[in-house]
């Protein structure tokens, strides 16, 4: 019987596609086949969202290794994990979640004392998962961190908790409006909002000529995607949610705004 696996290092929602080659270029110099050593590389290389623990579980390894992400990428996270079991004779439960489903379904298996041993997470739920105990940082490992700079500063403080940093980056996404030109060319601009003011006025003027009766959409809906267009929109407006000893600040107009 497997012990349990309580600690396991984690990934934020944030990074760039040198992950991807970073992997590629690594993965032939990938020499034993130790659960300790999957783990570090997968870390080196970001696939997976992998960090490394501090061997708290330790197994044999012809042991099958667990990974959980999201259904994002499938095809590709499938075909990154056949070259690495390639290279490395090491075998790689892939299971994948629907992201909305995803959070619950962890917390759960963190609770049962599931065995995990690399997974994703959303920077949202890091300090959730870092206070609980369920993550374990890996800043300790030099030959982890140096993968910091190949991606942008604000990825690698997603991946940071009070001081520590709990994971390394596998991608990043921005929020970014689309517009419908012709509508626009309707309502007499000739180019699209440069600032919040003219998205503002754009869209009443837009609404106010009966050219569309809900000018600016939002998946405010969906779970995850209120707090990510939120700090966005805060965020680049120059607000902020809290202040630096965490006393909310988003209803002061001077902070919020």
């Amino acid at each position: 019987m497997r012990s349990v696996f309580p600690a396991v290092p984690v990934v934020a929602n944030a990074v760039e596609a040198e992950s991807w080659s970073a992997f590629m270029n690594e993965v032939g110099e990938f020499e034993g086949s130790s659960r300790r050593r999957f783990l570090q590389f997968c870390s080196m290389s970001c696939i997976a969202a992998a960090g490394l623990t501090a061997g708290v579980r330790r197994a044999g390894a012809a042991e099958a290794l667990n990974l959980y992400t999201w259904s994002a990428g499938v095809d590709t996270v499938r075909r990154q994990l056949a070259a690495f079991q390639k290279a490395t004779g090491l075998a790689v439960n892939y299971n994948n979640l629907p992201f909305a489903q995803y959070r619950e379904a962890m917390v759960t298996k963190f609770v049962g004392q599931a065995p995990i041993d690399a997974l994703w997470v959303s920077d949202g739920w890091l300090p959730e998962w870092a206070d609980a105990g369920w993550i374990a940082p890996i800043d300790s490992r030099p030959e982890l961190m140096r993968y910091n700079a190949d991606v942008q500063d604000f990825c690698v403080q997603s991946a940071r908790y009070k001081g520590r940093q709990y994971g390394m980056t596998y991608y990043t996404d921005y929020m970014a409006f689309l517009y419908d030109a012709e509508i626009l060319q309707k309502a007499g601009f000739s180019e699209p909002p440069a600032t919040w003011d003219e998205l503002v006025s754009q869209s009443l003027k837009i609404r106010q000529m009966g050219l569309s009766n809900y000018p600016l959409m939002l998946s405010m809906a969906h779970e995850s995607w209120t707090i990510e267009f939120m700090s966005s929109l805060v965020f680049s407006h120059g607000g902020r949610f809290v202040d630096d000893s965490g006393h909310a600040v988003m209803d002061d107009p001077r902070h919020g705004r």
